[in-house]
């Protein structure tokens, strides 16, 4: 079973219809509903998630940076440092996410934003971050 989740949590989505098949009927139509919308939800969510890695993957090869593509999302500045350096950079990095990708996408989870925040902070240029969003989102079919 899917573990305990707050309310705001991306994943409750997914524990909702969880608890929507476990509670169903064996055999009935709601169950194979259930059954059908928690896969649809799951699917969109690993779609979501290789469209973040293909953008990652891209922009450490583009970048001058030590980051891995499985760093870059949870690479954390220097103490005293902010998170984010560049805010017009990010915002417009998450815009073009939300523009290549959807408005209706389920919620990313936080750390996945990272990424957006540590390639503007290496100095990724939000042209180059929003061209690798628009090519991974459209590779995922979003």
């Amino acid at each position: 079973m899917l573990a305990h989740t707050s309310r705001n949590s991306p994943l409750s989505a997914q524990l909702h219809l969880w608890t929507k098949y476990s509670r169903a009927t064996e055999g009935s139509p709601a169950k194979a509903a259930a059954w059908t919308e928690l896969q649809a939800e799951i699917t969109v969510r690993d779609r979501l998630s290789a469209a973040l890695k293909g953008v990652a993957a891209a922009v450490v090869a583009t970048a001058n940076t030590a980051m891995t593509a499985e760093s870059i999302f949870t690479a954390r500045p220097a103490a005293g440092k902010p998170i984010v350096s560049d805010w017009a950079c990010y915002k417009a990095s998450i815009q073009a996410f939300h523009t290549a990708c959807g408005d209706n996408i389920p919620q990313p989870v936080a750390k996945d934003f990272g990424l957006f925040a540590n390639a503007c902070n290496v100095g990724v240029p939000v042209s180059v971050i929003s061209a690798h969003v628009s090519t991974a989102c459209a590779a995922q079919g979003f």
